[in-house]
């Protein structure tokens, strides 16, 4: 995911009551911004990398908060960063994010709680559906908690289709089946309820994955009322079928 082209349109958004945080029209600018432009219609979104976050890129500096209103994490809130082992957690740059989207009034998206890439080593060492239960529960709860009212949205799970709409074999489908998606939802709801969650993939304008995903969305709905929302990630080019 390019740092500074992920740009929000819309987004899979299950088990909220909450109101949806809406960008909100700026004041005027004679050299408006891309949140200037689209204000009222959707965020301009940029996927972060450390040295962002802690502002120490001297051209992003100036150029994300003048630009973007929406801000998520390049890689370090994904499991093998953010939770390397069984009882270890890594939260210093996931906290300054936080902060940094609090500082220059940004909605902040959590990217991601459950995702087949980039998991850590322990991980793919379990072999019993109920170790990873309890390894997700654990996981979500964990880390949804602590920055529950920091984050406003959540892609709970990420990537979960092959591109011919199909599920992806990963270890949460070997293991649990396409229940873990419930479950991955439910647990991100216990414990940040409020937060918008999102269902996140890409290159759902091609017509397989598309179908995939409304029939993941479907199957899921059959078991619990939700509200909906999709969100798609990836650079500009690819947001408009």
């Amino acid at each position: 995911m390019n740092s500074l082209t992920w740009i929000v349109l819309s987004s899979v958004l299950l088990w909220t009551g909450a109101d949806v945080f809406r960008p909100q029209p700026a004041a005027s600018n004679p050299q408006p911004g891309l949140k200037e432009v689209f204000a009222g219609d959707f965020f301009i979104g940029a996927a972060l990398n450390n040295s962002q976050i802690q502002e120490k890129d001297s051209l992003a500096k100036d150029l994300i908060p003048a630009q973007f209103n929406s801000v998520t994490a390049e890689n370090i809130m994904k499991c093998e960063i953010i939770h390397p082992g069984w009882s270890d957690y890594n939260f210093t740059l996931a906290d300054q994010l936080a902060a940094y989207s609090e500082k220059h009034q940004m909605q902040f998206v959590g990217h991601t709680l459950i995702w087949h890439s980039q998991l850590a080593p322990f991980v793919r060492q379990i072999k019993s559906a109920d170790s990873l239960d309890l390894f997700m529960k654990t996981h979500i709860t964990t880390i949804a908690s602590r920055y529950k009212g920091k984050v406003d949205g959540w892609d709970v799970v990420n990537e979960a289709l092959e591109e011919n709409g199909s599920m992806r074999k990963s270890i949460f489908y070997n293991l649990l089946g396409d229940a873990y998606i419930e479950k991955a939802f439910q647990y991100a709801q216990d414990a940040a309820p409020g937060t918008e969650l999102y269902y996140n993939d890409y290159n759902i304008e091609q017509p397989a994955k598309r179908a995939g995903a409304i029939a993941l969305v479907k199957k899921t709905e059959r078991k619990r009322h939700s509200h909906r929302r999709r969100r798609h990630s990836g650079p500009l080019e690819h947001q408009f079928p």
